[in-house]
């Protein structure tokens, strides 16, 4: 709600002096926490769930939609907290691999950089290269879902043209949420960085 990029008891107090009407929404614009356009103690309840980490928590991110090429924005549900991503595009594994995320990879398309790689334990899922991932991945990637259930398929919008239709319906199907940013630009690496952050469970606040 304060936009300093950490949820705290600040944004709490923020979201409560809000629905208590002594703040006005339009000043603190991201304090609809359950984005239902309205700021009341829905928002204070949820808010507090993910402060203490509550699992199974649905929270909302404004995510880059991979189906379009005019960088449109969405508000998405994800539930909390992931544990098993699978990552695709290099713009992309590097900010989740400089927050340590790679404990929670639970697949990869392709190593680009194996010694900074390192970090990531999933399984290899032997895409065609770095560019395309080619149908065989994608069944490998859909196998691995049914073994462990993936939390979400994280692309860089860079890449977007690798995520075929059928991919998407897969995806939409198996209820898996696709986090998409324009993360081949500075800002948007510290954006995917500062976003996997929070929703990645391997930090204490």
């Amino acid at each position: 709600a304060d936009e300093d990029t950490t949820i705290s008891q600040k944004d709490v107090n923020i979201i409560e002096d809000i629905a208590a009407g002594k703040l006005q929404f339009k000043d603190y614009p991201y304090a609809d926490a359950n984005n239902d356009g309205k700021v009341d103690s829905k928002d204070v309840e949820l808010t507090k769930k993910i402060l203490n980490r509550e699992k199974g928590t649905v929270i909302y991110i404004k995510n880059y939609d991979p189906t379009t090429d005019d960088m449109s924005q969405k508000v998405i549900p994800v539930t909390y907290p992931i544990s098993k991503i699978v990552p695709y595009g290099v713009n992309i594994v590097e900010p989740i691999i400089a927050i340590d995320g790679g404990k929670v990879v639970a697949g990869y398309f392709t190593k680009s950089y194996p010694n900074q790689e390192a970090s990531m334990k999933g399984e290899d899922l032997k895409a065609k290269s770095s560019r395309e991932i080619g149908d065989e991945a994608w069944k490998n990637f859909v196998t691995l879902d049914s073994k462990v259930g993936v939390d979400a398929f994280i692309i860089s919008y860079d890449n977007r043209a690798q995520l075929k239709d059928t991919y998407v319906e897969d995806l939409e199907s198996a209820e898996i949420p696709i986090i998409c940013y324009p993360a081949a630009i500075p800002d948007g690496e510290i954006s995917a960085a500062m976003t996997n952050f929070k929703i990645i469970p391997i930090y204490s606040t």
